[in-house]
């Protein structure tokens, strides 16, 4: 019975892993099938557990939103990255969340935002190209 209970807990382990389904993840985002790699991003982002991989799997679940044209739920998994964390993503993800805020005709939002990246990143690639 134990043998057993090791390989069900073993292959539970292994497919549920975080960083296997990111890898995953992006097979699906490079074949372009992107509410596929939309799903394995989210699990991945639930599942890693430090903060500099978190946001990356989030920033990815946002670009795969944006590719997929599904630019409300981009513009909101960008929103919650640029809100809560401070890593590498950050200066991209609030150019991107800018642009995309002004597509959507949320002015207002989007100039907050340029604003935020060029203070916050002054000498940034991001804040250089607004």
């Amino acid at each position: 019975m134990w043998p057993l209970l090791l390989v069900a807990a073993g292959t539970y382990f292994h497919v549920n892993n975080p960083e296997r389904v990111y890898s995953a993840a992006w097979v699906e985002m490079r074949a372009s099938r992107w509410s596929q790699a939309i799903d394995k991003f989210d699990q991945a982002y639930a599942g890693r557990k430090t903060k500099a991989k978190k946001e990356e799997a989030l920033f990815w679940s946002a670009k795969a939103r944006e590719q997929a044209h599904l630019d409300a739920q981009a513009l909101s998994r960008y929103g919650e990255l640029t809100s809560q964390f401070q890593g590498y993503w950050l200066p991209e993800s609030l150019f991107t969340q800018a642009a995309l805020a002004q597509k959507l005709g949320d002015t207002a939002q989007a100039t907050a935002l340029r604003e935020r990246l060029v203070r916050e990143f002054p000498n940034d690639r991001w804040a250089q190209k607004i």
